[in-house]
């Protein structure tokens, strides 16, 4: 059995989806630096950073973690690629497998008119792993990296909620409806640069 982080993980407030989160990751990596041990620790950076690719770790958590999010990450670009009618295969990355289960549930967010809900589903996918991931987890070292993926994904829309990522977003948003051909957003955009 792993290293127990007892006073650590019951310091840490309860987070949901859909809430503003008690800390950034920012701080929430700062913090961990002074409980978790050295390896643990760079574990944990790595996977708040997004350089997965660099975790060496025993945790089979954090690896059924990373297999899963490069899965989704795939299933998305896939479906992306498909309805931007171009080769899903030339925006597959890595050599992660590929989860067919995944697609019907990126389909439905797909279908979302509102780019940002669609997204939220998609997050949502990841949430819901996040938990299912969690269980048997308290007090060791897994707990503590579900949490920090948690406020990753709960600091993104904190993120786009402020002015510049509010910005970023709607380039995101046309750059997305311009690779997928989307006339309707198109016309969407002039009707409200008229209107103000």
């Amino acid at each position: 059995m792993g290293k127990s982080y007892y006073f650590f993980a019951a310091s840490l407030g309860m987070i949901s989806f859909d809430q503003k989160p008690p800390m950034t990751v920012e701080e929430y990596l700062k913090l961990s630096k002074g409980f978790l041990t050295e390896e643990n620790f760079e574990s944990m950076k790595g996977l708040l950073t997004g350089k997965t690719d660099d975790i060496k770790t025993s945790s089979q958590a954090l690896q059924r973690w990373i297999v899963f999010d490069k899965s989704l990450k795939n299933e998305v670009a896939s479906f992306r690629a498909k309805k931007a009618h171009k080769n899903p295969d030339d925006h597959i990355k890595g050599d992660s497998f590929r989860d067919y289960s995944l697609q019907d549930a990126i389909s439905q967010a797909s279908r979302k008119e509102n780019l940002l809900e669609a997204e939220k589903d998609i997050d949502n996918i990841r949430w819901e792993f996040l938990e299912d991931l969690s269980l048997g987890h308290y007090f060791d070292v897994d707990f503590l990296y579900i949490y920090g993926l948690k406020l990753k994904i709960l600091e993104r829309y904190v993120n786009i909620a402020s002015t510049r990522g509010a910005e970023v977003f709607n380039i995101y948003k046309e750059n997305a409806a311009v690779l997928a051909g989307d006339e309707a957003y198109g016309k969407e955009k002039k009707l409200l640069q008229k209107q103000n």
